[in-house]
């Protein structure tokens, strides 16, 4: 499978559960859903729980969530996302991104996220976000890393950008050492 057909599919999956009325509804201002009863709030948390807890279980996802504007995890299954990573991806959203798939970084290591903006009607403000989170160790990095023209001493470097530096996303390894160890390197300045 391509790396663009698979990061394809990642997206698809966010974007389809940030299309779903239920996930709107949840979103949606307490005026707006009728004064927000707390039987029927608690019926919609329970239904996205079990919809996020399948994709986490049927996919493969480390986590998956339901964030309003605040950043604030209304549902979550699997692996949290830390608040600085969840806040970073609703600043990308409400720069007007109708959803991605990044590798971003957090003090824990490397996380692939799929985000996609909820949104009120067809085109409205987002009221908040789906994140499906991927550890790139899954699938990503060894289908990335893996080469058949390569020999002992050659490597693929991945490098990607973070604000406006340069990060290792595998760390380089000598030639002498026989894998690249997980993580990321800061590049030097």
């Amino acid at each position: 499978m391509l790396v663009a057909s698979w990061t394809d599919a990642q997206r698809a999956d966010s974007r389809v559960v940030a299309s779903f009325p239920s996930v709107a509804e949840l979103l949606a201002p307490k005026d707006a859903r009728g004064g927000g009863a707390p039987a029927e709030s608690d019926r919609r948390r329970r239904h996205m729980g079990t919809i996020l807890e399948g994709l986490v279980r049927l996919k493969g996802y480390r986590g998956a969530l339901v964030a309003d504007r605040a950043g604030q995890s209304l549902v979550a299954m699997g692996r949290s996302a830390p608040s600085d990573l969840v806040a970073r991806v609703q600043a990308r959203l409400q720069e007007g991104h109708d959803g991605f798939v990044d590798l971003m970084h957090t003090a824990s290591g490397s996380v692939l996220v799929s985000a996609a903006p909820v949104r009120q009607g067809d085109r409205g403000a987002a009221t908040g976000c789906v994140l499906l989170l991927s550890d790139p160790w899954d699938w990503l990095f060894p289908n990335l890393l893996r080469d058949p023209a390569l020999g002992t001493t050659a490597q693929a470097v991945l490098i990607g950008r973070e604000g406006g530096r340069f990060v290792y996303l595998v760390r380089p390894r000598p030639p002498h050492l026989p894998d690249p160890t997980h993580g990321f390197l800061t590049a030097p300045d």
